[in-house]
């Protein structure tokens, strides 16, 4: 059984599966380099606001991609929000298998790596960062708002009511404010 959200049209139980009901900007449908191009970049992000290094993002960004490769992506309802749900699943599960490392990973041949292409700037990290420190709730309904996403949208991908999201937003931005110096309060230590 798979853990990502079935495509539009699926019949027939879905235990453990989340339907998004959070558009996608509109990509046309056959295009899928031009998709996949435009996701990778925001998917990998989206996830380093989740708490994912930037290696973690760029893996799990890219097995979220590879699941809805151009078969399966045309017939998905909502491809943005399914992509965020499933790419947070693949870090989940990164997470679960992670080994410690025991030397240094050998260059790619090329000599470039995929994920200096997402050049964050110091400020981004700082950001970041700060994001981190958030509990998880708050994180997630910042990370889905940075994005680009509604409250109502929000709602519906994560299954919570409006009202939650807008609480937990709320209180995400204050507590940011503060992470960041930029409003005095009580810090989170």
């Amino acid at each position: 059984m798979s853990e990502l959200p079935a495509p539009a049209g699926h019949t027939g139980p879905r235990p453990q599966q989340v339907r998004s009901f959070v558009p996608s900007p509109a990509v046309h449908r056959e295009d899928f380099d031009t998709f996949y191009v435009a996701e990778k970049k925001l998917l990998t992000k989206f996830l380093m606001y989740q708490g994912a290094s930037e290696f973690e993002a760029d893996d799990a960004a890219h097995q979220a991609l590879l699941a809805v490769l151009p078969d399966l992506w045309t017939r998905l309802e909502y491809p943005g929000a399914y992509l965020r749900t499933a790419a947070l699943r693949f870090y989940w599960r990164q997470n679960d298998r992670r080994e410690q490392s025991t030397g240094e990973v050998p260059d790619m041949p090329g000599g470039i790596c995929p994920v200096a292409k997402l050049a964050l700037s110091e400020e981004s990290r700082t950001v970041i960062d700060a994001i981190r420190q958030l509990p998880p709730a708050q994180r997630d309904v910042l990370a889905w708002s940075l994005d680009g996403f509604t409250a109502e949208e929000i709602a519906a991908a994560l299954r919570r009511t409006p009202a939650a999201v807008r609480q937990n937003l709320h209180r995400a931005r204050r507590q940011l404010k503060i992470n960041l110096g930029l409003e005095e309060g009580e810090t989170r230590e």
